[in-house]
């Protein structure tokens, strides 16, 4: 990607400047030196994923060391731009907004220079209006939503249907207790069908027909 040589510069540059402020076990100073690695090599999101979870797992031996923190937040931040126009992708990305924030604000106190505690104050602002407008895109593609009143129904096909697949049949109260605990209850449900493309799941729902998510519902009277 683009910008990797100058997150990579960026890195160790902070972690040239860790070595002075965090006193790191043998056990912390291995994950620094693959995060290192896994970032050099970085060429996708799954890639900068690696190198965060190597840097949260040096994080475990020294939980104050503010450079680490920091060198998290800044991978999540390379990494917030969603790749597609989806609800999956947005949700994803929305997530990993959160994320640099929370670290960002375990930043601010572990910081001792007023001027990075500034610079970091600022970023995280600007984070939390990425990740405002990320939540508007989103609820642009969200599905038009019914309210269902908690209730019995009819899952299967009912007799106001003439073309009835054997697997519809027979028709009968809806899921007992045993497969679904929470029924009933009172939920929203889209008005039309919802495909998973639309909502970007990154692999088809089993048993789905031509990518349609849910089942029809014959809500009986």
């Amino acid at each position: 990607m683009k910008y990797l040589t100058v997150v990579f510069t960026v890195f160790i540059c902070c972690f040239a400047q860790a070595q002075n402020n965090c006193n790191y076990p043998p056990e912390a100073e291995r994950h620094i030196s693959r995060s290192g690695a896994a970032l050099e090599l970085a060429k996708n999101r799954g890639d900068f994923l690696d190198v965060i979870k190597e840097l949260e797992s040096a994080l475990k031996y020294v939980p104050n060391c503010a450079d680490i923190i920091y060198n998290i937040a800044l991978i999540y931040d390379k990494i917030i731009n969603p790749i597609e126009d989806n609800i999956y992708e947005f949700n994803l990305c929305i997530g990993y907004c959160e994320k640099a924030i929370e670290y960002l604000k375990r930043y601010l106190p572990l910081s001792i220079n007023e001027a990075d505690r500034k610079d970091a104050s600022d970023w995280m602002y600007r984070i939390e209006f990425l990740k405002d407008k990320i939540t508007k895109d989103k609820e642009v593609l969200e599905p038009e939503m019914v309210f269902v009143q908690g209730g019995t129904f009819i899952m299967g096909c009912t007799d106001r249907r003439k073309d009835c697949n054997k697997n519809e049949l027979p028709s009968h109260p809806g899921p007992s207790k045993a497969v679904m605990p929470t029924v009933p209850i009172h939920v929203k449900r889209g008005v039309y069908e919802v495909t998973s493309r639309s909502w970007g799941f990154p692999h088809e729902v089993p048993g789905s027909q031509k990518g349609i998510l849910g089942f029809r519902l014959a809500m009986s009277q």
